[in-house]
């Protein structure tokens, strides 16, 4: 509750912070692109899938 309220009197409202690393050199780096296009080609594609399609 502490967290909330520290964040509303910051920032004025509730909205969660970006949270990560900044990216740009996580371990999917280099596959970004083909995941980014496997989902837009597919749809509504599973983790399964995806990793299946990975391997």
């Amino acid at each position: 509750m502490n967290d909330l309220v520290k964040l509303r009197r910051e920032t004025g409202g509730l909205t969660a912070r970006r949270q990560g690393n900044g990216g740009g050199h996580g371990k999917l780096t280099g596959v970004t692109g083909w995941l980014k296009a496997r989902v837009t080609v597919k749809g509504e594609i599973t983790l399964d899938e995806l990793v299946a399609d990975l391997s």
